[in-house]
Formats: C-alpha cells, sequence, structure tokens
C-alpha cells in the first residue's frame, strides 16, 4: 500500500498533478524536493495555503521547487485554505484537465486534509498519498523521561506539568466534527467511540466530555522505525488512566499501514454489529496515515461522525524536527466504495 519514494518509482504518468501544502515542519516541503531531485515532470502543481502570516517564508520556499516541477512555470497556483467549501470547490475546478492526484499530505492539518482528499475524490481522479515522516518528533525521548521514567509510578504532578509543557501543542482543545463528516446520529441509541490516541491526553480528554460513549475503543500507533518505538511505551504511559478503564478495548495498529487500519474499522463495525446498535464517532488524534485511513472510513461510511479536538495554540518550534523517508500510496480509489 505504502512504498518509500526513490527515483525508480517517481515517475508518474502524462496528465498528473502534484497537490501539497504550506505546513510549518520542515519536513512539509521535503517530497517537492524529492521530486525535483529525481527529475520528476508534473502537467501542474498545486500549492494550497494557509491564511496565517506565520507560513509567508513557507509558502516562498515552495513556490521556486514547484515551478520547477512543471515544463511551464505557469503551471503552478496556489490556491488558499479559506472556508472548507470553498476550497474543495477550487480544487475540483483546478484539477478537470488533469487524470492522476498524488497529494502530498504532510503539511496539511487534519480538517484541511480531509477536504483535500474529498475535492480528489469527487473530481474521479486516481490518487496517490504521499507523506514524509520527520527526523523527530516532540517530545523527544530525553524531554519525555524528564517527566516519566518506565517503572517510576507518576503522581498527578508530573502528568500536569507534562500536558502544561511546551510540546508539540496547548493542553486547551476545541473539539468539533469535521465538516462533510458529522454522519448520522440516531435518537435513543448510545454512542461507540473508537478513538486514535496522542501525545497529550487533555486531547482525549476533551473528547471524552463531548461524546458520552457506553462503550469505547482505543487506539494507539506503534511506530515502524526502530528509533521511535520507544513512543509505542511512551502513549499508552501518557493515557494510563483512560486505558485502565479501558482494558479490554485496547489495539496497536502501525502508524504507517493504511490498509491495516481502515481494515480493523471495518472488521470492527462489521463483527461486532455495532453499526445496527451504536451511533459511531471516530476521533482520529494519531498518525497522518492514520488519519488516511479514518477519512477512507469515512467516506466508506458515512453514518459514521469523525471529530477532532483541535488544539487552541501549536508550538510549531518544537512540533517535529527535520525529514526522513517519504512515501507513496498506490491509487486510493480501489478503497473508496464500502456498505454501511
Amino acid at each position: 500500500m505504502l512504498q518509500k519514494l526513490t527515483k525508480e518509482n517517481s515517475t508518474v504518468p502524462a496528465r498528473s498533478v502534484f497537490l501539497t501544502c504550506s505546513g510549518f515542519e520542515t519536513r512539509a516541503i521535503s517530497a517537492a524536493k524529492k521530486f525535483a531531485e529525481f527529475g520528476t515532470q508534473f502537467d501542474k502543481s498545486i500549492l494550497a495555503t494557509y491564511n496565517d502570516p506565520k507560513n509567508s517564508s513557507a509558502e516562498l520556499a515552495f513556490q521556486p521547487i514547484l515551478r520547477g516541477l512543471t515544463e511551464h512555470p505557469q503551471a503552478s497556483c496556489v490556491v488558499p485554505l479559506e472556508g472548507a467549501t470553498s476550497f474543495r470547490k477550487r480544487l475540483k475546478a483546478e484539477l478537470t484537465d488533469v487524470d492522476h492526484v498524488y497529494c502530498d499530505i504532510t503539511g496539511f492539518n487534519t480538517p484541511a486534509m480531509f477536504e483535500a482528499l474529498s475535492g480528489i475524490m469527487d473530481s474521479g481522479k486516481s490518487m496517490n498519498v504521499v507523506y514524509t515522516e520527520a527526523s523527530e518528533y516532540s517530545p523527544s525521548r530525553q524531554e519525555f523521561e524528564e517527566f516519566f521514567c518506565e517503572g517510576r509510578e507518576e503522581d498527578l504532578f508530573s502528568v500536569e506539568e507534562y500536558e502544561m509543557s511546551s510540546f508539540a501543542y496547548s493542553k486547551a482543545c476545541e473539539v468539533d466534527f469535521i465538516s462533510g463528516f458529522e454522519g448520522v446520529v440516531s435518537p435513543g441509541y448510545p454512542y461507540f467511540l473508537i478513538a486514535f490516541l496522542p501525545f497529550k491526553r487533555s486531547r482525549l480528554g476533551a473528547v471524552l466530555q463531548q461524546i458520552e460513549a457506553s462503550r469505547r475503543l482505543l487506539i494507539s500507533g506503534d511506530p515502524v522505525r526502530t528509533d521511535l518505538k520507544w513512543r509505542a511505551w511512551a502513549l499508552e504511559k501518557i493515557n494510563q488512566d483512560i486505558l485502565d478503564h479501558n482494558a479490554s478495548q485496547h489495539k496497536k495498529l502501525s502508524t504507517l499501514d493504511l490498509k491495516q487500519t481502515l481494515d480493523f474499522l471495518e472488521e470492527t463495525i462489521r463483527n461486532m454489529s455495532i453499526q445496527y446498535r451504536y451511533n459511531i464517532v471516530v476521533a482520529p488524534l494519531g498518525s497522518k496515515i492514520q488519519k488516511v485511513a479514518c477519512w477512507l472510513f469515512g467516506c466508506r461510511n458515512p453514518r459514521v461522525s469523525v471529530l477532532q479536538s483541535n488544539p487552541v495554540e501549536v508550538f510549531a518550534d518544537s512540533y517535529s524536527h527535520g525529514a526522513q523517508d517519504t512515501f507513496i500510496s498506490s491509487d486510493l480509489r480501489a478503497l473508496f466504495k464500502g456498505d454501511f
């Protein structure tokens, strides 16, 4: 499903477009640089931009690279991320003269990524997802172990101190349903919540306060890279009290296996007849690839509600550092269809 981007697999078919986003992380521009290095040529490139002055330097860095990815510089355009509906319509219009879309999700936040992928789906074009991992994610192991150490009991003060720290994002969060993925709520039916564990439990705590679920399924990410394996333990440590109350409903899934996550979500609601007995809510607070799986799951099952717990503040300087491998998926259209 996902393979590492190399020069050997970097050739794209005719009438292809590269869609990316000027995110604040260093790795956001990495895929564009790699395609340029490999000599990949697209018919068009599209840069989605945030309406945020802090991102202006990132936008300027992207533009010459994207112009170099096309034969004609005028084939490169900018689409502002202003309003979910208008962005989706504008994106669909930009895709009328192409057949294949390579969407780099690295710089998109969750709501914008859902809109971008949905816009591509609306266009009926083939869709390959591109994603670059960071060299290091916040918090680092050393930073994390200042608050938590394996085998040591933590007090409430150390847990709260970690939650208040300036790692990645703020403790304060706002919970809302993702536009277009509000699902269908049947009055009188209980809620079944499927939540991916975040690196600050306050994000999940905000979801639990809003959704009074009679059943919960918690999913933690299992990193593929050896140097990130410690984060699987760290994730469970952060959310320990929530896991203790849901011991029988906890599953580990790879952070980079889109198909594994999608298949697990589908099997869960079908094997347990969940779709006939509950209002299903999904909170994709895990890895970016797991979020793509949640987007596919929502597309295939329109009765499912998908919500996001958005931090009030993101600490851009400490969110992640550097860039490592870039991955590219096969065409996602085969996974669109589903029954509910």
